[in-house]
């Protein structure tokens, strides 16, 4: 059976553990071990393995203090907690 990927909208083999267009993992498959990342490093590292559009394209930030409007990021608080989503400049004041 066919499957959507959540992240670019390809369709593919529910058997296949991840998707063949963009790598995403396959959330019906339960991986034996994770490779996913597991630290902003491994992350940023992630991405630049896969060779994906640089972040002045996407405008998605990984652990980068980018402060100006219309940008997605994960990185780390004030307090060292690692978040996800839109910049807010009270979590750095």
């Amino acid at each position: 059976m066919k499957i959507k990927c959540d992240y670019c909208s390809n369709t593919y083999e529910d058997t296949l553990s991840e998707c063949p267009n963009c790598g995403a993992r396959n959330p019906v498959q339960k991986s034996v071990y994770s490779k996913d990342p597991k630290t902003i490093e491994e992350l940023q590292e992630w991405y630049r393995a896969r060779n994906l559009l640089p972040y002045s394209v996407t405008r998605f930030y990984i652990g980068v203090d980018y402060r100006n409007p219309k940008a997605f990021g994960i990185y780390e608080d004030k307090d060292g907690d690692i978040r996800c989503g839109t910049w807010d400049p009270d979590e750095f004041q």
